[in-house]
């Protein structure tokens, strides 16, 4: 059976044959046209999700125009991700460049040595997390330092996610979950914690997506002296899944019907009253 007829055929029908053929022609182009779009914009989203993390290395040969002159104790090991998309974007190339500049920013000629090691978190079609460590030390300098930073986006939608898109400000989830690092925060760094600093209302920690945890990351000298150096406070999803927004991209991991059983009710009150007499 044919959809358009021959040109013998549509000779041979009469006007409003004529006529009702083209009217049926006309209305189903809106359909074809709708169909296409839709194939185009599944096409697009399919693209858009097929996501690579490509590693990219660094020596100091690759540095040649900054460093000046060649020096026997100069060490350079760099490693950092490359969001390698099937569908490359506007946003994925900023992610690309803010990385790569956060990298390349501490290279200077009175370098010495130089460290960037990287991990890779989820990575799914809607969340990526991604977790890079910078140690860098300058000529002259008393010592080096080390540094930690995470993204954690959606490359589908283009979002960026801060603390309060994962966990919900209405459950108090800063001030809770800051009470959990702080009592890691005690056994990791012996030397104490800057507590006007670090439970300041401003002060948000970073954070970085695995599949069984979250982990907090800080810098050297950012909430601790600068004996500790970087480091992390990993934090499993059962201790702290009641702080999770729903609507959020670990909203999967909270259970429909909320936390109502009375028993819990009673352990986690005993448990976090425990909690903030070791703060106190």
């Amino acid at each position: 059976m044919r959809l358009f007829p021959s040109k013998k055929q549509w000779r041979g029908w009469s006007l409003p044959s004529r006529y009702t053929a083209i009217g049926l022609y006309v209305t189903m182009l809106p359909l074809a046209l709708t169909g296409v779009s839709y194939v185009a914009l599944q096409v697009r989203d399919y693209l858009s999700s097929q996501i690579e993390i490509v590693e990219i290395v660094k020596k100091e040969d690759d540095f040649k125009h900054v460093f000046f002159d060649y020096h026997p104790d100069r060490s350079i090991d760099v490693s950092y991700p490359y969001v390698d998309a099937a569908l490359s974007s506007d946003y994925i190339d900023k992610i690309n460049r803010e990385i790569e500049g956060n990298v390349v920013g501490a290279i200077r000629n009175n370098l010495l040595q130089y460290q960037v090691r990287y991990e890779k978190g989820v990575i799914s079609k809607n969340l990526i997390s991604l977790k890079i460590y910078q140690y860098y030390y300058y000529e002259g300098a008393v010592n080096g330092n080390e540094s930690e930073f995470s993204l954690n986006f959606d490359p589908v939608s283009e979002r960026l996610f801060d603390f309060f898109d994962v966990f919900d400000a209405r459950r108090d989830a800063l001030k809770e979950i800051k009470l959990r690092i702080a009592r890691e925060l005690n056994v990791i760094c012996e030397y104490g914690v800057f507590e006007d600093r670090f439970h300041k209302a401003s002060y948000v920690p970073r954070f970085f997506i695995q599949e069984e945890n979250i982990e907090f990351v800080f810098s050297e000298y950012e909430v601790t002296p600068g004996v500790c150096g970087s480091f992390v406070v990993k934090l499993p999803y059962k201790s702290i899944v009641n702080y999770l927004r729903m609507d959020g991209p670990l909203g999967r991991l909270t259970p429909a019907s909320g936390d109502w059983e009375a028993g819990g009710h009673f352990v986690n009150g005993i448990m976090e009253a425990l909690e903030r007499h070791k703060l106190e």
